[in-house]
């Protein structure tokens, strides 16, 4: 507990010399858990790290167990810095549960309560944080491989290609707008004004949703079922000739399917240009 800064690759060893010393692996663990990180990152996120064998070293395990090691001031692991090096060994298929237990409990814990473990001094309540029934099933062992190839795609290819990919998604994006308005301005039929019908189920589905801002529908012959567009003026595509045959209470739905992909977009800042 409260150890100094090391490198990562001194963090794993030192995790990987306690499961020796505590006789749950052998020696040729520790660097099999050195290879692993070489391949794929083990922080987890939330200033979390549990590194672990490969399964090249799986027989050196003599049984489960894992060590906790507290950083207060962290280790940096390329994809995230972490104030906890969780070491695990699991015998068999094990290693899942105990993953997937270790995941399950520190979901539980806020980014507050973290920030208590990651300074606390009571072995015990460290300990016991990573504590959790052992009835875990497999779907949740998968769930915890998924976080940790997520983690690992998150932060690593992205960090690499986000330059590259950021500058060439301007460019779709802002070509693909204007060739699309193109298309809305010449296919939608601008002379005809909307059925009331539909701005009045509109406007009862923005009420329900709680969206103040204004958003109108465009007729469109070549549209079948409605569609939301627009960043800075959003507008719904629709063709009345295909609402006609269904009711208020069907076209609602569709509305309120489209207001939802509008206020998700907005909700997390993201572009919406078309769904």
């Amino acid at each position: 507990m409260c150890l100094d800064t090391v490198t990562k690759e001194e963090a794993i060893k030192m995790a990987g010399e306690l499961l020796y010393k505590s006789g749950y692996v052998g020696k040729e663990y520790i660097n099999g858990m050195l290879a692993r990180e070489q391949d794929v990152s083990t922080y987890m996120g939330r200033g979390i790290a549990i590194p672990h064998g490969e399964n090249a070293v799986k027989d050196t395990v003599k049984k489960s167990g894992i060590v906790v090691l507290q950083f207060p001031n962290g280790v940096e692991f390329g994809t995230g810095k972490a104030k906890l090096v969780v070491g695990i060994a699991g015998k068999g298929d094990e290693h899942l549960a105990i993953l997937a237990n270790i995941a399950i409990a520190l979901d539980e814990y806020t980014d507050e309560q973290l920030e208590e473990l990651f300074v606390t001094k009571d072995k015990e309540a460290l300990y016991n944080s990573y504590i959790q029934k052992e009835d875990t099933n497999y779907q949740d062992y998968k769930k915890v491989r998924s976080a940790k190839y997520n983690a690992y795609i998150k932060y690593t290819i992205f960090d690499i290609v986000l330059p590259v990919l950021w500058g060439i998604g301007i460019v779709y994006i802002i070509f693909k707008n204007i060739i699309i308005k193109i298309i809305i301005a010449v296919t939608s039929k601008k002379n005809k004004k909307i059925n009331e019908r539909y701005n009045t189920i509109l406007e009862e589905c923005k009420n329900k949703l709680k969206i103040k801002r204004k958003i109108r529908l465009v007729n469109q012959e070549n549209k079948e079922t409605p569609a939301i567009y627009g960043i800075v003026n959003p507008k719904i595509l629709i063709n009345e000739e295909f609402l006609e045959k269904y009711s208020d209470e069907e076209i609602s739905y569709m509305f309120m399917h489209e207001l939802s992909h509008y206020k998700l977009s907005t909700k997390n800042n993201k572009c919406h240009p078309l769904v």
